[in-house]
């Protein structure tokens, strides 16, 4: 059963109120590469409050998720990855609590996905996010520069396509060389 990462259950259920409005969140195996702050300050991030990175794939048409979630019009855009979130609660509080709803209910929405053969590649939380969001016509910004792989590690770069955040994808001891690749080789 997908579960949702702490982003959605600690950051929808806190009083939309808090001080603490402006999330940057990090998984614990992706690590800012520098002061994710500025972000706040990107004009994507004050048009739509949120900031999603690209994922490797898409969903195409033909997909069940698209259904699954009520119908939502297709969109040809990359899927996303929550391995970092900047996110702005207060004007994303409904699709946060609609995924943190979803999330709730995951042994119906992930179950009802493994009944799609050609469903395979939804990824949980990440597509739970991307729906939630679409269902709900809340939009978010994304980077244009898609995903680097260096060394199972996911490089993901700002709005200007500097490094921003590297994503460990087997062991924690990649991130180390993995940035020391990036700065020798200038990705």
């Amino acid at each position: 059963m997908a579960k949702l990462r702490p982003i959605a259950r600690s950051q929808t259920m806190r009083n939309r109120r808090n001080p603490r409005c402006r999330v940057a969140s990090y998984a614990p195996d992706n690590v800012p590469v520098c002061d994710p702050t500025f972000l706040f300050d990107t004009p994507q991030y004050t048009q739509c409050g949120a900031i999603f990175w690209p994922g490797y794939h898409r969903l195409s048409p033909d997909r069940a998720a698209w259904r699954v979630f009520g119908n939502i019009p297709y969109r040809d855009e990359p899927q996303v990855e929550l391995g970092q979130i900047v996110i702005d609660k207060r004007r994303c509080w409904r699709a946060l609590t609609f995924a943190n709803w979803c999330g709730e209910r995951s042994a119906f929405f992930f179950a009802h996905f493994a009944h799609f053969a050609h469903f395979a590649h939804v990824h949980g939380d990440e597509e739970l996010f991307h729906l939630c969001w679409r269902k709900l016509g809340q939009e978010y910004a994304m980077p244009s520069r898609g995903i680097h792989t260096l060394t199972g590690t996911m490089c993901h770069h700002d709005f200007q396509g500097t490094l921003a955040a590297l994503f460990d994808l087997a062991t924690k001891e990649n991130l180390p060389t993995c940035a020391i690749e990036y700065l020798c080789h200038r990705v």
